[in-house]
């Protein structure tokens, strides 16, 4: 993990679900944190979850408009 990050054990102590929405599509979702734990680890980083989840075609666009 990532050195100041909170991690996906520390998030699941105060909820049981978060919600998660691309900024550049209309994907969105809401994850439940004992099964993302179970998958990646309690002490996995939130701020490398979205990169871990996205499935956005325009997540690597290069052209502004494209975004």
């Amino acid at each position: 993990m990532r050195k100041g990050s909170v991690s996906l054990g520390e998030v699941a102590a105060r909820a049981s679900h978060i919600n998660i929405a691309c900024s550049r599509c209309d994907r969105k979702g809401r994850y439940r944190l004992s099964r993302l734990i179970a998958e990646y680890r309690e002490d996995f980083a939130m701020t490398d979850l979205g990169a871990e989840r996205a499935v956005c075609p325009r997540r690597t666009a290069a052209a502004q408009h494209e975004r």
